[in-house]
């Protein structure tokens, strides 16, 4: 089931980029920016309402951890833009690629109090074949 969940969240990626670079390029990029992250807000509680839950807020956090939320803000104006002079598929790639070696960092280094991972060379063989086929999409 983890797998699959996340296979189809690469999918919805590639559709959120998809629709959301179409209406960036239409109302702009902030203005973009504003309507899918203000519609995001009733669909998530829309969610709770229907699972009876509500927000859960703990005191003690750091707060750099409540700082994801300008990170999915970035990630929505950074791939706007990409969208706008890439398409879809490079964005997605490498974003891929992006997301694959901070992950390899994070889990060898524990960072963010995650517990470490050795790092294992094979893997360093998965980030060239993903390499080679970013570097034939954006010639070929």
């Amino acid at each position: 089931m983890k797998y699959t969940l996340s296979t189809l969240t690469g999918s919805l990626i590639a559709f959120m980029i998809l629709m959301n670079g179409i209406l960036a390029g239409v109302i702009g990029n902030d203005t973009s920016s504003i309507v899918i992250h203000a519609i995001g807000l009733p669909v998530i509680a829309l969610i709770m309402i229907t699972k009876k839950t509500g927000p859960q807020f703990q005191t003690g956090l750091p707060l750099y951890l409540y700082s994801a939320g300008a990170l999915g803000f970035l990630t929505v104006i950074f791939t706007n833009y990409s969208f706008a002079h890439l398409g879809v598929s490079l964005p997605v790639a490498l974003g891929l690629f992006g997301q694959t070696s901070s992950s390899l960092l994070i889990d060898r280094y524990g960072w963010l109090g995650v517990k470490p991972r050795p790092f294992v060379k094979a893997k360093l063989l998965g980030m060239a074949i993903t390499l080679v086929g970013i570097i034939l999409m954006m010639f070929y």
